[in-house]
C-alpha cells in the first residue's frame, strides 16, 4: 500500500524495525496525535454521535480474519463472529 505522508505513514516507518513491545510504546507515545485526529474527523458530522456523558454500548472497531475464523475486535467486545 502506498501511503501519503501523514500520521499513519510516519508511525509505520518508525515501527518497521521495532519489537512488539517497542511498537506498543511508540503507539502509546503517538496517542495524543491519534486522539486529536479522531476528534477532528468526528466533528465533521457524518453521523449523529451521542453526548460525551452518554454511554456507548455498541462500538465497532475491526473485523479480523485469523486461521479461517473471523473475529470482531472492539473496546467492549472480543468474540468469534460466525455468520454462517
Amino acid at each position: 500500500i502506498d501511503l501519503e505522508d501523514g500520521m499513519l505513514k510516519t508511525y509505520l516507518d518508525k515501527a518497521k524495525n521495532l519489537s512488539f513491545t517497542e511498537r506498543g510504546e511508540l503507539l502509546e507515545d503517538s496517542a495524543t496525535g491519534i486522539i486529536g485526529a479522531h476528534e477532528q474527523m468526528a466533528q465533521e458530522g457524518q453521523t449523529e454521535a451521542p453526548q460525551d456523558d452518554q454511554p456507548v454500548y455498541h462500538h465497532f472497531i475491526a473485523l479480523v480474519e485469523k486461521d479461517g475464523n473471523l473475529y470482531e475486535l472492539g473496546r467492549i467486545c472480543f468474540f468469534l463472529f460466525d455468520p454462517f
